[in-house]
């Protein structure tokens, strides 16, 4: 139950239908949060998923502010006007940077930014969040790191979370 889990200092899990932005803001602009005792035995499916789904997101918290950025990455920007769609062009060359970026949040001029679609045609062309207005031209960026782990769990959690009982 929600009740005990929050007793025990655990935040509740986001809602089943938030927007897709609210959903990548979770893992750009984590909450504070740290990590609580998981119990033994727990009271519910809910009180599993409250419990389990806050220590995820303290984790994330801690990964996301603890950890030094990769090395610089250099790119080329291209926003719109609103700056609402921000596509990236990796350069090419290393060879970790071949790999997927799906799910990788970055550091580009200073602010956090989730990759949240790669290219079909070209997976060097990546689409992150949030846009950056008037974003145009060769930028740095840094990766900090992975995020796929995380936002699978969290959504195996709120679902499961939705198919407990109360």
């Amino acid at each position: 139950d929600v009740r005990a889990a929050r007793l025990a200092g655990a935040k509740e899990l986001p809602p089943h239908h938030i927007t897709m932005d609210e959903w990548y803001e979770l893992f750009v602009n984590p909450e504070e949060r740290h990590l609580v005792n998981v119990p033994a035995t727990f009271h519910s499916g809910m009180h599993f998923c409250t419990v389990i789904g806050h220590n995820l997101m303290a984790e994330l918290w801690h990964v996301v502010f603890n950890t030094a950025p990769g090395k610089e990455i250099p790119a080329v920007a291209s926003s719109d006007s609103e700056g609402n769609i921000t596509i990236l062009r990796i350069q090419p060359g290393e060879k970790e940077m071949e790999e997927n970026w799906v799910h990788t949040l970055f550091i580009i001029n200073g602010t956090r930014h989730l990759v949240t679609k790669a290219s079909e045609w070209d997976p060097l062309y990546l689409t992150v969040h949030p846009g950056i207005p008037m974003l145009e031209g060769n930028c740095v960026v840094r990766s900090l790191g992975y995020l796929g782990t995380y936002t699978a769990e969290l959504r195996a959690l709120i679902d499961l979370s939705e198919d407990s009982e109360p």
